[in-house]
Formats: structure tokens, sequence, C-alpha cells
């Protein structure tokens, strides 16, 4: 199977998402960052500071989502210069990006997806608009991260599929990744519930 094409989206998508990432902060704090990223560069800097997860260094506060959070507390800890750090951060969403169009493309190939309609998806995946917006995967918040491990987890969840019976290996795999989704964001329990119990009834519909 020829891959020229999609060696060609990841280099081509690789490159513009870090334009994006190290672009003036002029211009991503009109296109690209929103209010919400730098809450938690706030938070991540405190606690990196020592003043613990907080916003104001008075109060604590929950209001994020901890995966995310673990990303950026070490660049914060090692990283002083506030716009420095943000081209980082901005730089380790493009790198998560990125490997979310990795795993997008194993679940088309795996899914036996034509290529035409494969191309057009991966296309889409890697030059859409939104890459450049306050709502996009490098927006400096926990939506590239989400993407990543939402595609990890229907990956995971067609290898079970794809399975005639189920190793503690890939159960093992499986609430690994679960685990990491759930803490990516809190309300993607929604999705973990529902695909649990199509799954529970596709185990049962096997035996």
């Amino acid at each position: 199977m020829d891959q020229r094409p999609f060696i060609l989206f990841l280099v081509c998508g690789g490159i513009l998402r870090l334009a994006i990432a190290w672009a003036p902060l002029e211009w991503l704090l009109q296109y690209v960052l929103s209010d919400d990223a730098f809450y938690y560069f706030t938070i991540a800097r405190n606690a990196a500071h020592g003043y613990g997860l907080t916003f104001d260094k008075l109060a604590e506060t929950n209001g994020f989502h901890p995966l995310w959070m673990a990303f950026l507390f070490p660049v914060y800890a090692v990283i002083e210069d506030r716009t420095f750090a943000i081209h980082i951060i901005l730089t380790i969403s493009a790198l998560v990006d990125f490997g979310s169009l990795c795993i997008l493309n194993s679940i088309l190939r795996e899914g036996k997806v034509s290529h035409f309609a494969r191309w057009s998806v991966l296309f889409l995946f890697c030059f859409a608009p939104g890459l450049v917006s306050h709502t996009g995967s490098i927006n400096g918040m926990e939506t590239g991260l989400n993407v990543f491990f939402i595609l990890l987890y229907l990956a995971a969840c067609q290898r079970l599929l794809s399975k005639p019976d189920l190793n503690l290996k890939d159960a093992a795999r499986f609430g690994i990744v679960s685990g990491l989704l759930f803490l990516t964001r809190t309300d993607n329990v929604i999705l973990l519930g529902t695909t649990y119990i199509y799954l529970a009834i596709a185990g049962e519909s096997k035996v």
C-alpha cells in the first residue's frame, strides 16, 4: 500500500502545527489562545513556584482537568520566561496532535476504509481551519490531548472488538487508556460508560 500521501500529511501537518506553536505571541493571543488557557498557565506557574494549586495565590482551586495540568507543571518548573513557556506548551500540543494523526490513520486503515475516504479524512484533520481558533487543538488547553486519548481509546476498542478472545495484556492496556481518558476530561465518562456497555453486550454475543 502506498504510504506516500500519509507521509506527506505527516510532514505538512507537523510543519503547520509547529508554525502555529511558534507564531508571535500577539498573533496567538488574537487567533489561538483562549482566556481559559491562561487560567491553566497561571495555576501551573503558581504550583511550580510552591503556592499550590491556586489561581490567585489565596484560595485553592480544582477548576482544571488533571492530566493536562500534569503536562504544564514541569514546563513552569524549569522555564521562567512566560512567553517561551507558552511556546513550549503549544509545541507539546502540536506533537500530541501529530500523534493523533497517526492514530487516526491506524483506525481508518484497520477499519478498511476506502483510500479516498481515508485520505480525505486525514487531509481535513491535517489542515482543519479550526487549528487557528480558540477551540482548536493547539489552544493551550487540554483540547488536543483530549482528541489524542479519544482516538487512542477508540483504537483500543477497535482492537478488542477485532479479537475473538480477550487476554490480560489487552485488558490492562484498555484499562490504562480508559483511566487516562477520564483524567484528560472528566466528562469523558459519558463516552466511557456507553462504550463499556456496548463492549459488554458485544462480548456476550461472542460467547
